[in-house]
Parts: structure tokens; sequence; C-alpha cells
């Protein structure tokens, strides 16, 4: 994402600014570690992994891995729910950014 690497982990640190991007999930940050490293816990109690990594001044990058999933549905389901986020996550970082 085009974006510092603080202004990324931010918008998943902070209730606010993630609530934006990924509006009524009630989640629980069970460690961090500042712009590299988070662990949420998810409504249904599965463990979401989060790592940070810092592309340049203005440049970032962000993967997730969402794991104790029951099944493949659950896990295709869940996959399509992070690329829709994270598609919004990056439109309210860059709001000009042109897309298509």
């Amino acid at each position: 994402m085009a974006v510092p690497i603080g202004r990324l982990y931010r918008s998943f640190s902070d209730a606010r600014s993630r609530a934006r991007w990924l509006p009524g999930v009630k989640l629980t940050v069970r460690s961090a570690t500042r712009f590299k490293y988070m662990r949420l816990l998810w409504p249904d109690r599965t463990l979401v992994q989060i790592g940070f990594i810092r592309k340049g001044p203005k440049k970032s990058q962000v993967a997730i891995q969402h794991g104790s999933l029951p099944d493949r549905q659950s896990a295709t389901r869940i996959k399509e729910f992070w690329a829709e986020r994270l598609a919004a996550l990056e439109q309210a970082l860059t709001p000009g950014r042109l897309t298509g």
C-alpha cells in the first residue's frame, strides 16, 4: 500500500481507525510489536496474525493469516472477506487513488 508503515499499523491497532474499514467487528488485540506484528482474537475465537513490512518511506505491506478455521468452506469465505476488507482499507488510506 502506498502509505508509511506507521499509518498502516495504526489502521489495525487503533479501534477508531479500524472501524472505518472493518466496521462491526469486535476483536481483541492479544499481542503486538509496534509496526511489525499483531495477534488478534476474532469474535468467533479464531486467531488472526498480521505482519507489517516497510517497503520504503511511503510504501508498506500487510500479510494476514487467519487460522483455526473449521473447514475449507470457512477458509474460502474468510479469504474473500479479507480481500474485500483490505481493498476497503486501501481505499480508506488513499482516497484519491484511481482504481481499475
